[in-house]
């Protein structure tokens, strides 16, 4: 099964998001179970380094006390989801081009 990890911001927009597939996390770790502190500390690292703003891109929040939250998608496979990932990522690539400089989380 496929599973989506994402950090929103209080008003609830995804600032990053990642699939992951939990056959592979089972295979190479405990199930997916370490997938959220995982991101969580991606996440840290990207806002130290600089990678991601700390903020959010739409509403501007400056309030970092994010929320992550990990779920079940309809996809079996990353190959059957990657249509669907790739769709979603050309449109928020799409909304980040008119939202400009506060749209690249």
């Amino acid at each position: 099964m496929i599973r989506i990890v994402q950090c929103l911001c209080p008003a609830r927009h995804a600032i990053v998001a990642s699939a992951y597939d939990t056959v592979e996390a089972m295979i190479y770790g405990d199930g997916g179970a370490q997938a959220e502190a995982a991101f969580r500390a991606l996440i840290v690292k990207a806002l130290e380094s600089g990678v991601i703003d700390p903020w959010c891109g739409i509403c501007h929040a400056r309030d970092t006390t994010w929320t992550f939250e990990d779920a079940g998608t309809r996809f079996a496979t990353m190959d059957e989801a990657r249509p669907e990932l790739e769709r979603l990522e050309r449109e928020n690539a799409a909304a980040r081009a008119v939202l400009g400089r506060h749209g690249q989380n």
